[in-house]
């Protein structure tokens, strides 16, 4: 049962006891949880402080009865746990802005309906995967999330991050006054080979309008976006990414391109001893496809230089090239693409760049610098996306190849395409690039 699962189980509770005294103690366990977890995690996903809610949703009832002359406005009280009338009264009033007598007078409206976690972060799931994987269920799109963060590398890395974050929100009394804070964390960078070293981000829920200056602690948005979420040991997380490997081959989604995240419900324990929420980003299929590309002739230009001016150059010579050939616009005769070695980082290797327009094989070339040459096609991941984030696409189209357990084909070049109108790189429509990850 996940998080969200046991704020509904609580909330269960609240209705079936609406009538009768509710101690908050017994309600927390109903949730599996301690008292002042159960507090915060209510507020963080219902937006009330569990107190508030229940006084709420009596008001609510009592409005009902009072409409209905069900019967007098003590008795009404006390059925719904109120000392007496004046202790209802002003509850009331500061619930709904005036008295009772008012407030029937005027015909006044207040309503506040149960509140269904469910309903409210769960999407309608298959019937058959959800019988298969009950522990997996679709969150609906998660809102952007400001967040204050720290990332630290080294063996067991979250203790360090989580530590100098939660002093720093403790400092700031952050995890005093924001009683709906919430903790996220993610890896970073892999575990480098026969070494325990990683990286790892520890974020804190902020307020919007949070500012702060300070040397270690910064501020940034998650972008949010639609999960996959289930509960699990934190010393079982491996597993439970291989778990939702399964799941996301047979569902309708694919591996989306937001933030990975764990969410530590409970706060941090170093002793790892506690569940944590994990939410793997998930989209709609057509957000990734896989493409078969036959051969293809093409005019090439290959640049060696510096990262920030040899894409200029190859593209400045191909596009002057093929203007003059009257090739000035994408279209399904002529493709426009780019292939290039930028990932690569070690000193001594010399970069380049290769811009490419796609030809027919009958065409002949005569030209020193604009070569003829076959463009070797194969079945490609692909995923639309712009320059902006370009680098940010490439990467996640290989991280979801490798989660998928597919191969990357070394064989065959990666490729991007771009849209070329009037003679020009257009960077102002969108999607204007495709990317493509060749595999086996």
């Amino acid at each position: 049962m996940n998080y969200y699962e046991r704020i509904e189980k609580s909330i269960h509770y609240i209705e079936r006891n609406i009538e009768k005294h509710i101690n908050l103690n017994e309600v927390a366990k109903e949730a599996y949880m301690s008292p002042s977890n159960f507090y915060r995690i209510f507020f963080a996903l219902t937006g009330h402080a569990v107190k508030e809610y229940i006084r709420k949703r009596r008001i609510h009832l009592a409005i009902d009865d009072i409409k209905l002359n069900k019967d007098t406005l003590m008795n009404i009280a006390v059925k719904y746990e109120f000392s007496g009338s004046d202790t209802f009264t002003k509850a009331f009033n500061k619930i709904v802005g005036c008295n009772p007598t008012i407030f029937m007078k005027e015909n006044k409206e207040y309503r506040f309906e149960r509140i269904s976690i469910l309903d409210k972060y769960y999407d309608i799931q298959d019937e058959n995967l959800l019988t298969r994987y009950p522990d997996i269920k679709v969150m609906k799109e998660m809102d952007p999330i400001k967040v204050a963060y720290f990332e630290y590398y080294g063996n067991n890395p979250e203790i360090n991050a989580f530590k100098v974050l939660l002093d720093w929100a403790k400092d700031n009394n952050i995890t005093l006054d924001n009683k709906k804070y919430r903790l996220f964390g993610y890896d970073t960078t892999e575990c480098k080979p026969e070494s325990y070293q990683y990286g790892y981000e520890a974020c804190i829920t902020i307020d919007e309008d949070y500012s702060s200056n300070d040397e270690l602690v910064k501020i940034k948005e998650l972008s949010g976006g639609k999960y996959a979420v289930t509960t699990v040991s934190i010393k079982d997380i491996p597993n439970a990414w291989a778990r939702f490997k399964s799941w996301v081959k047979i569902s309708k989604y694919d591996v989306g391109t937001h933030q990975w995240l764990e969410e530590h419900m409970e706060g941090f324990n170093k002793d790892f001893n506690y569940d944590v929420e994990l939410y793997m980003p998930i989209c709609e299929k057509s957000e990734y496809s896989i493409e078969v590309v036959n051969d293809t002739h093409v005019a090439m230009c290959k640049v060696i230089g510096e990262e920030n001016t040899a894409p200029f150059k190859a593209w400045g010579t191909l596009l002057k090239w093929a203007n003059t050939n009257g090739i000035n616009n994408t279209s399904e005769e002529h493709k426009f693409f780019a292939h290039h070695n930028y990932n690569i980082k070690r000193k001594g290797i010399k970069r380049w760049y290769i811009a490419m327009v796609t030809i027919d094989d009958s065409m002949i070339i005569n030209d020193r610098i604009i070569k003829k040459e076959v463009l070797v096609g194969g079945k490609f991941v692909t995923c639309n996306t712009d320059f902006k984030n370009l680098p940010h696409m490439w990467n996640e189209a290989v991280n979801r190849i490798h989660f998928r357990g597919e191969r990357i084909n070394p064989k065959v070049k990666w490729r991007e395409e771009w849209y070329v109108k009037n003679g020009n790189l257009f960077p102002n429509v969108y999607p204007n690039i495709k990317i493509y990850v060749p595999i086996k």
